[in-house]
C-alpha cells in the first residue's frame, strides 16, 4: 500500500485535507480453490485467474467553533 496526502490551513479554525492511497494486491488470485469455485444454482465449476487493486480518495474539510 502507498498513499500520500496534502492538508491546507484556511483559518486558525478551518482546514482543508486530501488523501489518495492505492493498494496493491500480492500474486494472481485463483478462483479454482475458493469456496466460490462452485455455482450453487447451475452446478458450474469456475476456473480463472484475476488481479486485484485497490483506490482510496479522501476529502474532509474541518471547523472548529
Amino acid at each position: 500500500m502507498i498513499g500520500a496526502g496534502v492538508g491546507y490551513n484556511f483559518t486558525e479554525t478551518s482546514s482543508l485535507d486530501l488523501g489518495y492511497t492505492h493498494y496493491f494486491a500480492a500474486g494472481h488470485a485463483t478462483m479454482d480453490s475458493s469456496v466460490n469455485a462452485t455455482d450453487p444454482i447451475t452446478g458450474v465449476v469456475l476456473h480463472g485467474r484475476y488481479d486485484n487493486a485497490l483506490d482510496y480518495v479522501a476529502l474532509s474539510f474541518r471547523t472548529a467553533f
